[in-house]
């Protein structure tokens, strides 16, 4: 039984998810996304995220923006910029 938090980390540079995910994964179990709408899939197959880390500067759409529309979805989730 996996017993670690579940925090889903969104970056479209794929460089500081590998490190993000390397120097957490002892602690947190480490979901990663490299775009908002992968974001968005990888939150409806995972109910168990609690957090939600993101980028701000992405293409497409900003972090705040992303983390806003999350929100109607998911409003459990602890979101951080």
């Amino acid at each position: 039984m996996n017993t670690k938090a579940k925090i889903l980390v969104v970056d479209d540079e794929e460089q500081n998810l590998i490190s993000f995910k390397a120097a957490f994964r002892r602690i947190f179990d480490i979901q990663t996304a490299i775009s908002a709408e992968e974001a968005f899939v990888v939150l409806r197959a995972n109910k168990d995220i609690c957090v939600v880390v993101s980028d701000h500067r992405m293409p497409v759409k900003t972090g705040v923006q992303f983390l806003e529309e999350i929100r109607s979805e998911f409003p459990e989730i602890i979101r951080i910029v």
